[in-house]
């Protein structure tokens, strides 16, 4: 972490010091009382199912050298503290504190689908040649945002933040903390619609990242988006367009299936073109790789070494990850998570193996709200209406889906329903073929890895 002291923490998120020396350097800091070090910094942070504050004396107990905890919370005790009106907002602040601190270039990335492999995009192409920092996992909240700035190293030249909502009024204050340069929103989907209410609600929260962009700054926006001229039109940085549509200023002419569901495409930009050779499966890592390349040239590097950066990225577990087990049977494990969009770029990736018995196991869509019946409906047709040999849905909300594969004409000799994940397993073990592909998808709540593990277990 940033040297910073305990004075400067407690101003940033206009607390008040007690039995604490302010001229002390945090070395390091921990909200999980279970991970402290000796002479770490504990924050108390309220959840849904846990109270940090509950775990203070513990932490001190540990060797933390002070606990920052709310006004409100442990009135009258005597322990080394940083008193906060709030601590989750404290911990932003921090984080804020310490993006002051850094003169590396930062990139935030949001949308519906596609975040995550966007940004390992950039991080490879970046990476090459420039020291650069990236958020690992999910930590893209409001509390994994801060996490990532916590990382931060003096020498790090670039940051590449994913930026994670899932409800209105978090983009804006993850934008306050980060202070983007540049701003890339992958898509904008049905996901979310829990809290989003709407595809326009979703829209207005991806696009408080371009909003908080500075006037010299770059917004990089999808040319096929429906939603390509309201993003423009709400942000005061220079947008920058891509896509595989004409009119893309990045534009990916003509993706080819190559190998193993990967894709090669030629990159037209404004600084040159060149052939591009993906290492990572499925159409839609087109759409990623040259938003990430869009991002990277317009910020300076060249077009040669952005490519061969590129094209270093294999993947990630989870997410359209190729998986090869015995009797000639390929998984796809696509299990992170499911929305709309997604549950169809990942059949177009099952769709690519052309010679083999195809079967989408298929589970449920969870934060989609009251359009969750019609959006699962539709993700069915989808599948009844392509190139899919054999569905087999798992969880209640899937008997929609199902319909929706049925109204499109899937027979039902076609079709597989199963209540939970061990059900599904057992007979999916019974049902698979030599040389099937299995693509397994579904909302992360689903824990879809337990088919995959079950295969793997049986098939080896």
């Amino acid at each position: 972490m940033l040297p910073v002291t305990l004075r400067e923490i407690a101003q940033a998120a206009e607390g008040q010091l007690e039995r604490l020396d302010g001229d002390c350097v945090v070395a390091s800091l921990s909200t999980d009382s279970r991970t402290i070090q000796e002479g770490d910094l504990y924050w108390a942070l309220p959840g849904e199912n846990f109270d940090g504050h509950d775990y203070c004396r513990e932490a001190l107990a540990k060797g933390a050298l002070g606990v920052v905890i709310q006004n409100n919370k442990l009135p009258g005790i005597e322990i080394p503290c940083v008193r906060v009106p709030d601590t989750l907002y404290a911990l932003g602040e921090l984080a804020r504190l310490l993006r002051n601190k850094t003169s590396a270039r930062v990139v935030g990335i949001t949308g519906s689908v596609g975040k995550t492999s966007t940004k390992e995009f950039i991080r490879h192409a970046v990476g090459r040649v420039m020291k650069t920092k990236a958020t690992e996992g999910n930590y893209n909240n409001l509390v994994g945002l801060p996490k990532t700035l916590m990382n931060v190293e003096p020498d790090d030249q670039w940051l590449v933040l994913e930026l994670g909502t899932d409800r209105p009024g978090e983009m804006k204050r993850l934008v306050e903390i980060a202070q983007p340069q540049a701003g890339v929103v992958t898509a904008i989907s049905e996901a979310h619609l829990e809290r989003m209410g709407s595809i326009e609600g979703v829209f207005r929260e991806k696009s408080e990242l371009l909003k908080g962009l500075p006037p010299d700054g770059k917004a990089v926006i999808p040319q096929g988006s429906r939603f390509r001229e309201d993003l423009a039109a709400v942000t005061e940085a220079g947008v920058i367009t891509f896509g595989t549509e004409k009119g893309s200023e990045y534009h990916a002419v003509d993706p080819t299936l190559r190998t193993s569901g990967c894709y090669g495409f030629m990159l037209e930009t404004p600084a040159g073109k060149g052939e591009v050779a993906l290492q990572v499966p499925g159409l839609h890592q087109v759409y990623a790789a040259t938003a990430a390349a869009a991002a990277a040239v317009s910020s300076g590097l060249s077009l040669e070494s952005v490519i061969e950066g590129l094209q270093t990225f294999s993947g990630l577990p989870g997410r359209c990850q190729i998986i090869n087990l015995a009797g000639s049977i390929t998984l796809i494990a696509d299990h992170y998570n499911a929305n709309p969009v997604s549950m169809a770029a990942a059949q177009r990736l099952l769709e690519t193996f052309l010679e083999r018995r195809k079967v989408f196991v298929a589970g449920e869509m969870w934060d989609l709200g009251k359009r969750s019946p019609e959006l699962h409906e539709m993700v069915g047709n989808t599948i009844g209406s392509g190139n899919v040999d054999l569905l087999v849905a798992v969880g209640p909300l899937t008997r929609h889906l199902v319909q929706g594969a049925r109204n499109a004409g899937l027979s039902n000799q076609c079709i597989r329903w199963f209540e939970n994940i061990d059900t599904a397993s057992k007979e999916l073990i019974r049902l698979l073929e030599p040389s099937d592909v299995v693509l397994v998808k579904g909302s992360r709540g689903m824990k879809m890895e337990g088919i995959l593990e079950a295969l793997t277990r049986h098939f080896g």
